[in-house]
């Protein structure tokens, strides 16, 4: 694929993958934004949102670009990456911190870059934690069942009452043995 198709997917792969798991926080900011404003406050947040993944996303078309990285091998190393990420302690921190709030202006150019910048802050630690399952899907040229798979994880994830590695453990581990299997 060229690096505008590479990049339309990933921006397609974050849309399939990250926003379904993003309700509550539309709802959060909805809440927090007057009526008039509700619409332009989603919509920034979005923007700020998708802007970090996209950024993330760079480095992705520039390894998407290599030959050696179309073989299911490299996704199924990087979905065995993934399930152990899951066990490491810092990215429960990380996890937790999606779920950051700040401050929302109210109105004019402060309440617009304040919700952008909700976007940006709930993004950064998204990148971080589910970086490794993305760059995996990326890596299997954005196949549906990855897809569908890292966003049942994702959602999982985001909605669970107390922290349970398994949902990526599973999900990452039973992607790296499909990548295999696909391979062959």
């Amino acid at each position: 694929m060229s690096s505008g198709a590479e990049l339309f997917g990933w921006i397609g792969m974050v849309f399939a993958m990250m926003v379904p798991a993003l309700p509550g926080n539309l709802r959060d900011i909805a809440q927090r934004s007057y009526r008039s404003r509700r619409q332009r406050a989603i919509a920034l947040y979005l923007a700020g949102y998708v802007a970090v993944w996209t950024l993330a996303g760079m480095p992705v078309l520039v390894v998407r670009a290599q030959a050696w990285s179309h073989d299911l091998t490299i996704a199924a190393s990087v979905f065995a990456i993934a399930s152990l990420w899951a066990f490491v302690p810092v990215r429960a921190r990380f996890v937790a911190a999606c779920h950051r709030r700040i401050p929302l202006a109210p109105q004019g150019w402060r309440a617009d870059r304040s919700v952008l910048a909700q976007g940006v802050v709930t993004a950064i630690p998204c990148v971080v934690t589910c970086g490794p399952m993305m760059l995996g899907c990326a890596l299997t040229g954005h196949r549906l069942l990855p897809m569908l798979v890292g966003s049942l994880v994702t959602w999982t994830e985001m909605y669970q009452f107390r922290e349970d590695r398994r949902p990526a453990l599973a999900g990452a581990g039973m992607l790296a043995a499909w990548s295999l299997v696909s391979q062959v």
